[in-house]
């Protein structure tokens, strides 16, 4: 093989790799980003799931003071975000 023949298969390799690269941290950054929107969905389920609870309490017992409905509503304001 003449050493131009060889110089443009490595060129071709360089351009596979690098696109291989490319590809596997696009798929990366999909996943990541599928992490964090699950971890932001339960994040806004538990929320909502104590604010029901405080608005519509399954036994008398369950009561929230005025320092756990503002805990409450921080929480539901950052999850919102």
């Amino acid at each position: 093989m003449s050493e131009g023949m060889l110089a443009a298969i490595a060129g071709v390799a360089a351009v596979v790799v690098t696109l291989a690269q490319w590809f596997f941290s696009l798929r990366a950054a999909s996943r990541q980003r599928d992490v964090e929107m699950t971890q932001w969905g339960q994040e806004v389920i538990d929320v909502m799931t104590e604010i029901e609870t405080a608005c519509f309490p399954l036994s008398p017992e369950t009561t929230y003071r005025p320092g756990e409905i503002e805990k409450l509503s921080q929480r539901a304001c950052q999850s919102a975000s």
